[in-house]
């Protein structure tokens, strides 16, 4: 995708999303044990992989980044949260989008800042 965009002359932005299982959080708000207990009752044993799934696809994230792609992980992006931002395993609320959009916004608007903030969030 990246080279294609690139062959259209757009610019391509892969961005791995959070999730509750992605990183330590300094303020386990009630969404995160809502959405272990709501993940491993819905889907036995989901729980036990998501946080191992959500490190390969970092890797492939750096892996990107080591090849020219412009790959931002967020993974980590709201360990400092002090608010509820999940709704389940792979949904945000508004108060996390709003995080996201800022982020997000920051690095579309201002592609140094995706290299800073890479260096401050992720591998």
């Amino acid at each position: 995708m990246s080279a294609l965009s690139k062959a259209g002359g757009a610019r391509f932005i892969s961005i791995l999303q959070p999730t509750p299982y992605s990183s330590a959080f300094d303020h386990p708000t009630h969404d995160i044990a809502y959405v272990h207990d709501l993940t491993d009752s819905g889907t036995f044993g989901l729980g036990a992989v998501a946080g191992s799934v959500q490190q390969a696809l970092a890797m492939e994230s750096a892996a990107l980044r080591q090849k020219g792609v412009e790959a931002i992980d967020l993974s980590s992006g709201f360990c400092h949260k002090t608010e509820d931002v999940f709704v389940d395993f792979g949904h945000l609320n508004a108060a996390g989008h709003r995080i996201l959009a800022v982020e997000i916004a920051e690095m579309v608007l201002n592609p140094a800042a995706a290299s800073m903030l890479q260096a401050n969030l992720g591998p």
